[in-house]
């Protein structure tokens, strides 16, 4: 069911190169974590709730640890003055939008290409770390993003289709808390 998903979020437009890059991806997180690929990922969908977040906070929550995962909805909160991803791996920005990116975007660059990130927080001295974070952004905007002609720090999907009914996702969400289902499937993407 996990590639079924992935494939169901990709969409149809070079599908298989988007799944398997997508793999790829979610391999790279799993097993050279300290690898920055030097990409951000948008999933972007017309329709609603199809899955989006469920798939990466769950399955990421249950293969690495909760506190190496950020879900937000506020950019600002990462890539603003007094943001900064904290040693994080995987970072989504649910229902994100130009508006709220747009501002930030040479902030969202460097977070996704820079070997080192630069924090500062009020009242206290500014840290400097190694960046490992992964940028993932969710949207149902089309333009979510800027992303100027020939930039290669974005992948972008485009999923058209219609959320699938209730039940499939309750399996999803029932396989994305089976230990054992994902460690099968963590060694396949070790292969």
């Amino acid at each position: 069911i996990y590639q079924e998903h992935i494939k169901y979020l990709v969409g149809n437009d070079k599908q298989l190169e988007l799944f398997n890059y997508m793999e790829q991806y979610i391999a790279n997180i799993l097993f050279t974590p300290g690898k920055l690929p030097k990409v951000g990922l948008i999933l972007r969908s017309e329709s609603k709730q199809i899955g989006k977040n469920l798939f990466f906070s769950k399955f990421f929550e249950n293969t690495l640890f909760k506190t190496a995962i950020l879900d937000t909805t506020k950019p600002d909160q990462i890539f603003g003055r007094f943001g900064g991803s904290d040693h994080k791996f995987v970072i989504t920005i649910n229902e994100s939008t130009m508006k709220s990116n747009y501002d930030l975007m040479e902030n969202i660059k460097s977070a996704i290409t820079d070997p080192h990130q630069s924090v500062e927080k009020k009242g206290i001295d500014t840290e400097t770390y190694l960046n490992v974070a992964r940028y993932i952004f969710f949207s149902n905007n089309f333009n979510c993003v800027k992303i100027e002609q020939g930039d290669r720090r974005f992948v972008a999907c485009n999923n058209i289709d219609k959320a699938k009914p209730r039940d499939y996702y309750n399996k999803l969400r029932h396989a994305l808390d089976d230990k054992k289902r994902l460690l099968c499937y963590i060694n396949y993407l070790g292969t």
